[in-house]
């Protein structure tokens, strides 16, 4: 019997500031290295080659904290736009067709449609989406490969 999987371990909090600064302080070294050491004409575009190294270095020190907190706000953002979506979700009566709810009886739904899990189905013919051209087969209609569709929770509008 196989052993059940350990969960995948979490990120490394990695401080990339500092790998951007270490990286654009090796090619200062570099730099200083080569003029020390002199090059002769012909391989003087080693020295530009540090310049530009030093260059992207200090673009990513300056950078990468920008980055890191537009990541954040739209991360924050995203996840209270979720909430929000489940929260609405939850308080909005069920439209199926049995009358306890929704638009009297007529099955349609003022938004799109989500499953026992809450995943949403944009692609659903009552999901608002007329552009997505995908529409599903109701009860005793042949579905995709000739079978009808068996979903028991779908009743036909």
């Amino acid at each position: 019997m196989a052993r059940p999987r350990r969960p995948p371990p979490p990120p490394l909090e990695t401080n990339d500031v500092r790998v951007a600064a270490a990286g654009a302080a090796a090619w200062a070294v570099a730099l200083v290295v080569l003029l020390v050491i002199g090059l002769p004409e012909a391989d003087r575009w080693w020295l530009w080659v540090c310049v530009v190294g030093i260059a992207i270095g200090l673009f990513g020190v300056l950078y990468i904290p920008r980055l890191q907190r537009t990541r954040a706000a739209l991360i924050a953002s995203h996840a209270g736009k979720h909430a929000a979506v489940d929260q609405t979700d939850a308080e909005r009566p069920v439209a199926d067709g049995t009358g306890d709810g929704g638009s009297a009886g007529t099955g349609a739904l003022d938004g799109p449609v989500a499953d026992d899990a809450g995943h949403r189905d944009a692609g659903h013919p009552e999901s608002g989406h007329p552009e997505s051209g995908h529409r599903e087969a109701s009860h005793g209609e042949a579905g995709p490969g000739g079978h009808a569709a068996t979903n028991p929770d779908r009743r036909p509008g």
